[in-house]
C-alpha cells in the first residue's frame, strides 16, 4: 500500500521538508493572507491546486494548498478529506508520526462526523501503513469512546429507551476520559478541528487550552475594564445595577451579575474573526453564513449567588424533538467564552455545565454536571441549547468574562438580545401586536435614529 501511495512522488524530495519544520508553519495562529476574503469559492480554487500540486509530486505545495481549503470552507467535508489524503501522502513518503496522526483526525473529521464516505478510503490506506501503526496510541481510547456515544447517540433516534446507555457513553467520553477539553488550541490543525467537532456534538460544550495569546486577552481586559466602570461610576455592582434600569447596554443576569456591551469595533479584530476560533465556528455550525450576535462582558460581583440551570435558546421544534418524531438538530449557535481571569469554581465561580444537555433527548435523564476551570488564554465554547448556570462568587474582585454568541445568520435570539423599539411601541398593550410588529417596529426605530442625525435623506 505505501508503495502505491508514492508512486506519483519520484520528484517529491525536493519539494519536501521535515514534518516539525512543516508543522510549525502550516499549524499556525496567524491568519492566511487572504483570511479577508474567506468564501466557499475560494477554498475550492485552493482544493483544485492541491489537487494539482498533489499530481505533480509537490507534497508541501499539496498539503498547503488543502489547508487554505479546509480554513476557508471548514463545513465541507470534502475539504478535510483532500486535507487529509494530502497528509497521507507526506506521512507514507517520510513515515511520519507527525502527518499520520493529523492526516488520521482529519479523515475521521470527514467520514465519521461529516459524512464523507470517500474519507473512509483514505483511513483504509492509512491503517495499511504498518509502519505507522505505533502513530495512534495516545488517541486510541479517546477514539474508542468517540465511536461508541456516536453509536449510543443513533441507537436513541430509533429507541428513546436508550438514553440512559447514551447518557453513560456521553459521560465517559466527556468527563471520564476529558473529551470536552482540547489542549494547544492555538493551531487551527485537524486534531483541534476533530476533537472541538466531538465535544460540541457529543458533550455540547468544549474547553480549548491556551486559545488567546497574552497581548490580545491584555488589551480585551483593558477595554473591557475601562466599559464597565463608566457605567459603574464608581459604585461597583449598585452602579451597575442602576444603570440596569435605564440603559439597555446594560442588563442583569440574577444577583451581582451583569451584562455590558462591548464597542465592538474598538476590539482587536485577532479576538472578533480569531484564526483558530471563527473557523472552528463555521465548521461546527456548517455554513459560511456566521454572524456575532452581540459583544459583551458578562460580569459577576463577589455574592452572586448560584443560578439554576438553564438554556440560552431552547431547541427548534423542541416538543417534537423530545417525542421522537424529529432528529436531533446541529447547532443553530454556539457561545464562546473568554475569562479575563482564571476560573477557580471553589474561589471565583464561573459556569457548570450538564454534559448532553443539548440533546433534548436526554434533558429528562439525570445528566453528569462539569464545572469550568480556564487558565489565561483559554476559552470555552458551547451549544446554545445546553444546560447551564452560574456558580457562587466567594472571591473578593469582579469575575469578567467576554462573551461572543456566533449564531447562523437566518437566527435571532430575542430572549438574551430583543431588538430595540420606538416609544410608541413600547406603549402597546397588545402582546400578539407586539410579536407580529416586533421586527418591522425595530426597523422603523433604526430609521428614526439616522433621520435624527441627517444620515438618511429617504426616511418619510
Amino acid at each position: 500500500m505505501r508503495l502505491a501511495l508514492l508512486l506519483p512522488l519520484a520528484y517529491a524530495a525536493d519539494d519536501h521538508i521535515k514534518p516539525a519544520e512543516f508543522l510549525s508553519k502550516w499549524g499556525t495562529d496567524e491568519l492566511p493572507p487572504d483570511a479577508s476574503i474567506s468564501t466557499p469559492a475560494l477554498a475550492e480554487a485552493w482544493m483544485k491546486r492541491g489537487l494539482k500540486a498533489r499530481d505533480a509530486g509537490a507534497l508541501e505545495a499539496a498539503v498547503r494548498a488543502q489547508w487554505r481549503g479546509a480554513f476557508h470552507a471548514p463545513f465541507f467535508a470534502h475539504s478535510w478529506r483532500h486535507l487529509g489524503n494530502a497528509l497521507l501522502r507526506s506521512a507514507a513518503y517520510d513515515l511520519s508520526c507527525e502527518y499520520a496522526v493529523e492526516a488520521r483526525h482529519a479523515l475521521s473529521l470527514a467520514y465519521f462526523h461529516l459524512r464523507d464516505a470517500h474519507a473512509g478510503k483514505g483511513l483504509q490506506a492509512l491503517d495499511a501503513i504498518g509502519e505507522l501503526g505505533g502513530c495512534y496510541v495516545d488517541d486510541l481510547e479517546l477514539d474508542k469512546a468517540e465511536g461508541a456515544v456516536l453509536r449510543a447517540l443513533a441507537a436513541l433516534d430509533g429507541d428513546q429507551s436508550q438514553a440512559s446507555l447514551a447518557v453513560e457513553a456521553v459521560a465517559n467520553y466527556c468527563d471520564d476520559l476529558g473529551g470536552v477539553r482540547v489542549e494547544s488550541a492555538r493551531m487551527y490543525s485537524p486534531r483541534i478541528a476533530r476533537r472541538f467537532y466531538a465535544a460540541l456534538r457529543i458533550c455540547g460544550v468544549v474547553s480549548l487550552g491556551e486559545l488567546i495569546d497574552e497581548e490580545t486577552l491584555h488589551a480585551v481586559a483593558q477595554l473591557e475594564a475601562a466599559t464597565r466602570s463608566a457605567f459603574e461610576a464608581g459604585q461597583g455592582g449598585k452602579g451597575l445595577a442602576s444603570a440596569a434600569l435605564s440603559d439597555p447596554r446594560v442588563r442583569g443576569r440574577g444577583r451581582n451579575r451583569f451584562e455590558v456591551e462591548l464597542p465592538a469595533l474598538a476590539l482587536n479584530a485577532s479576538i472578533v474573526a480569531h484564526p483558530v476560533l471563527h473557523p472552528l465556528v463555521g465548521l461546527v455550525l456548517g455554513t459560511a453564513g456566521v454572524e456575532l450576535d452581540a459583544i459583551s462582558s458578562v460580569v459577576a460581583y463577589p455574592g452572586a449567588d448560584l443560578q439554576n440551570y438553564h438554556a440560552d435558546t431552547s431547541e427548534i421544534v423542541d416538543v417534537l424533538r423530545r417525542q421522537g418524531e424529529l432528529q436531533h438538530l446541529p447547532a443553530h449557535g454556539v457561545i464562546a467564552i473568554v475569562p479575563l481571569v482564571p476560573l477557580d469554581p471553589t474561589k471565583n465561580g464561573g459556569t457548570q455545565f450538564e454534559l448532553g444537555s443539548h440533546i433534548s433527548r436526554l434533558r429528562d435523564t439525570e445528566l453528569r454536571t462539569r464545572p469550568a476551570r480556564a487558565d489565561a488564554g483559554d476559552a470555552y465554547v458551547y451549544d446554545l441549547r445546553t444546560r447551564h448556570g452560574g456558580l457562587p462568587h466567594a472571591g473578593s474582585a469582579p469575575r469578567p468574562l467576554l462573551s461572543l454568541p456566533y449564531v447562523k445568520d437566518w437566527y435571532v435570539d430575542a430572549v438574551n438580545h430583543p431588538t430595540r423599539h420606538t416609544e410608541a411601541f413600547d406603549a402597546l398593550n397588545d402582546t400578539t401586536l407586539e410579536k407580529l410588529l416586533v421586527r418591522v417596529d425595530a426597523r422603523r426605530h433604526h430609521e428614526d435614529l439616522f433621520a435624527e442625525r441627517g444620515v438618511c435623506d429617504n426616511v418619510n
